[in-house]
């Protein structure tokens, strides 16, 4: 029996699920850096070779956006398929700097093409069934299949890689197959296309944040301290083996993060319910710094102790600032208006992955990561300084 369209859109909630469930399924991300350090690299060209992702990402993301809000969010995702495909297969034959390039550049270009377009696919997809309401329940919900997958493969890419190292991105393209098939069977819901030419598409995206004082100060805040804590999280495997813990006990580790990340995610509908913008943001920031400061120390249990809590606000960032642009901006800039949030933060990470990575090198592991904590205390203090105004930061959302 031939399901009706409302019914294949129905399932396009489950089908997310399991796209977020294959993206975090990606083997290699536990010992990726470490693989990349004992192939000879250092961190300062890791640096560079993130920055060159996030350039591509920064070059691409309103593009892809554009063409996902005026023709098929599907088709853009597919092809961010494909590009997550190429990315592994370049990882799977790099063995020098040069060779890492492509593999970067394919990281990018994915980020780019799934970059707030999986959200505004969902957020669509609950407003043709009249459940717009529910999309906060709904994307917490598809965000724990994203950690779920995260924490299997923290433990199973661990053991893959003790035994032999190239096979984890073996494992990961067998994965990134089944997600391109997962997607081909996406039923994209009706909405309002956008009919406006590229560039006053990219203006219109950028009106939407500009028009509300509030929420580009939302913006912005939650940009920079994602940046910081992003970083955080791309030092992290060399800090936990800096600081005397093994292979398998860092897959253990990454295991807790995700289960922690995905138990933030079930936490959030309770801690926005009861804390307003200022208390969250200001909670989060707080971590971010705790975090900085205790990955300086190199010492095993404010490490541990520190990325516990950044993975428990990790796992409801995402939600509580794609849940406040959903709100305010129509379906037809809605992907777009996300890309552009998506390009600030790329821009902030790009500048301080190279920063942070030059510290390294010049000085030490420490010193990076102290230089990353001075730069979360001066937003800090910004934030604080904002604080001032009251109305500025006052923006909640129901």
């Amino acid at each position: 029996m031939e399901l009706s369209s409302k019914e294949k859109i129905e399932k396009n909630i489950g089908k997310i699920w399991l796209i977020y469930f294959l993206d975090g399924l990606w083997f290699p991300l536990p010992v990726y850096v470490l693989y990349i350090l004992d192939v000879g690299m250092n961190m300062t060209e890791l640096g560079i070779l993130m920055g060159l992702a996030a350039v591509f990402q920064f070059l691409l993301d309103i593009p892809s956006s554009i063409l996902a809000d005026k023709y098929s969010r599907k088709s853009v995702l597919v092809i961010a398929g494909v590009a997550y495909l190429l990315c592994d297969v370049a990882f799977l034959y790099a063995n020098s700097f040069i060779f890492f390039i492509p593999a970067f550049v394919f990281w990018g270009i994915t980020t780019a093409l799934m970059s707030g377009i999986v959200s505004a696919f969902t957020y669509d997809t609950m407003l043709s069934l009249g459940r717009e309401r529910k999309y906060e329940t709904i994307q917490a919900r598809i965000m724990r299949g994203l950690f779920f997958g995260r924490a299997i493969a923290s433990l199973g890419g661990v053991f893959i890689y003790s035994s032999y190292p190239k096979a984890v991105f073996i494992f990961a393209i067998i994965v990134n197959l089944i997600m391109i098939a997962t997607i081909l069977t996406l039923q994209e819901p009706p909405r309002e296309k956008s009919i406006s030419k590229s560039l006053r598409q990219v203006k219109e995206g950028f009106s939407f944040l500009l028009s509300n004082s509030r929420i580009w100060s939302i913006v912005i805040f939650f940009s920079l301290m994602v940046a910081t804590c992003d970083t955080a999280f791309s030092y992290y495997q060399p800090v936990l083996r800096a600081s005397g813990i093994d292979l398998l006990s860092i897959g253990i580790v990454y295991f807790g993060i995700n289960i922690l990340s995905s138990l933030g995610s079930i936490l959030y509908i309770r801690l926005r319910r009861k804390a307003g913008w200022r208390i969250t943001m200001a909670a989060y920031i707080l971590i971010d710094l705790m975090t900085a400061i205790a990955f300086s120390t190199l010492s095993t249990v404010p490490v541990l102790v520190s990325i516990s809590l950044l993975s428990i606000a990790f796992g409801s960032q995402y939600v509580y600032m794609t849940n406040i642009i959903h709100k305010c901006v129509p379906s037809s800039h809605r992907a777009t208006t996300l890309s552009v949030q998506g390009q600030i933060y790329m821009f902030f990470y790009a500048i301080n992955m190279g920063i942070v990575g030059l510290a390294t090198d010049n000085g030490s592991l420490s010193d990076g990561m102290r230089l990353n904590a001075l730069i979360v205390a001066l937003l800090l203090c910004l934030f604080i300084y904002k604080l001032r105004d009251r109305r500025e930061l006052a923006i909640e959302v129901n």
